[in-house]
């Protein structure tokens, strides 16, 4: 196995790269079990990455918290839904990342051109990126939230724009870069950690970490965990003999997890 590319990930034989709100923090709460679980991540010699659709600064915000409740502090971050990387203690971003991502992006062309789609209204200025352009549905059907992203993907085909909408909790559509997936960075990093990709476990909680949760290297997928109490988006992945869908939620879930898949 090649060494890291970075040094943020010297030490690890392993990597735990999991979502941050649904998945660690229940309604900004930990569980109490963080201890337990950086516990296994230091026998399994495992370093953390936090996977969030969160920006950096709430991203640090969660990442302090969950430290005073146990966990260690992540080799790397993954914010925005995979649109931005920044690596070690130094949280150095990922310029490489940057520039893979960034081949064919015109964040102001698809801001326009979904502007006129009817049901989405913009998130406020904290949910925006560079490379991320997050709405939010005020509707209360789902049926009409299905219409409203499928009238979104038509609208930027029709526009000839390369992108990719991120759909979760029924209400939330995040459109990045086609190159840009929380599971696209999970494998980018795990290159850069130079790990083996049947010792990294990938946990969320929602349907922005689908693409993480079903995330395929060379030999196979990912392993998964998806926690109790996870948002009915996922329910198809149940049943894979990748993914470990936990009875419970939170940290204990990703423990639980964790020991399923042998850690």
């Amino acid at each position: 196995m090649a060494g890291p590319e970075h040094d943020a990930f010297a030490g690890f034989e392993r990597l735990l790269i999991s979502d941050v709100d649904g998945t660690l923090l229940a309604d900004g709460r930990t569980d109490g079990r963080c201890g337990e679980l950086a516990a296994r991540l230091r026998v399994a010699r495992a370093g953390l990455v936090l996977a969030t659709g969160r920006d950096l600064t709430l991203t640090l915000e969660a990442s302090a918290l969950l430290s005073r409740a146990g966990l260690p502090r992540p080799a790397a971050l993954i914010c925005s839904v995979g649109s931005e990387i920044y690596l070690g203690p130094g949280l150095e971003p990922d310029r490489d990342w940057t520039r893979h991502i960034a081949v064919d992006w015109d964040r102001e062309a698809v801001g326009t051109v979904l502007a006129a789609v009817p049901g989405l209204v913009l998130q406020d200025e904290s949910g925006q990126g560079p490379f991320k352009v997050s709405y939010v549905f005020e509707g209360e059907r789902p049926d009409a939230w299905r219409l409203v992203t499928s009238n979104a993907g038509r609208a930027l085909e029709a526009a000839g724009l390369s992108a990719r909408r991120i759909a979760s909790a029924g209400r939330f559509l995040d459109v990045v870069p086609s190159r840009v997936s929380k599971g696209a960075a999970a494998l980018w990093l795990m290159e850069r950690a130079g790990i083996d990709p049947t010792h990294v476990v990938v946990a969320g909680d929602s349907g922005n970490d689908r693409e993480m949760l079903t995330a395929v290297h060379g030999s196979g997928p990912l392993r998964a965990v998806i926690v109790g109490d996870h948002d009915p988006e996922l329910a198809d992945l149940a049943g894979r003999r990748h993914v470990h869908v936990a009875e419970q939620a939170t940290c204990a879930g990703v423990v639980e997890g964790l020991i399923a898949h042998g850690w």
